[in-house]
C-alpha cells in the first residue's frame, strides 16, 4: 500500500530543513514530525526539480542544466572553485540558471 503525502503540509518542513542546512532526520526529530514522510516528500520535490551534472569535457567546471524546477522551490546550489573557494547558494528554482551562470563567469585562480 502506498501512502499519499500531502505536499501542501510537507514541502515547506523540506524547505525549512534545506534552507537551514540540517538532515531532514535531525530537522524530524527537532520538530517532532514522521521521518518517513518528510523523507517521502523530499523525493517528491527531487523527481520534480532534478538537477542533471556531467562533467565537462577538459573543463574545470561541470556542466549542470535545471531540468523542470519549480519555480517556487528552494534549491541549494553548491560550487566548488578550483582555487579552493567553496560556494553554498540557496535559489528560488526559477533563480538557478542565473545563479549558474554568474558562477560560470567568476574570474577563478587553479
Amino acid at each position: 500500500m502506498t501512502r499519499r503525502i500531502n505536499m501542501a503540509r510537507w514541502q515547506p518542513h523540506v524547505e525549512e530543513a534545506r534552507r537551514r542546512g540540517v538532515s531532514l532526520k535531525a530537522y524530524a526529530a527537532e520538530q517532532g514530525l514522521s521521518l518517513y514522510s518528510l523523507y517521502r516528500a523530499s523525493q517528491v520535490l527531487r523527481q520534480g526539480g532534478a538537477v542533471e551534472a556531467a562533467s565537462a569535457p577538459g573543463g574545470k567546471f561541470a556542466a549542470v542544466r535545471v531540468v523542470a524546477a519549480p519555480a517556487a522551490a528552494l534549491l541549494r546550489v553548491a560550487a566548488h572553485l578550483p582555487n579552493g573557494v567553496s560556494l553554498h547558494v540557496d535559489a528560488r528554482g526559477s533563480d538557478v540558471p542565473a545563479v549558474i551562470a554568474a558562477l560560470g563567469a567568476l574570474p577563478c585562480s587553479a
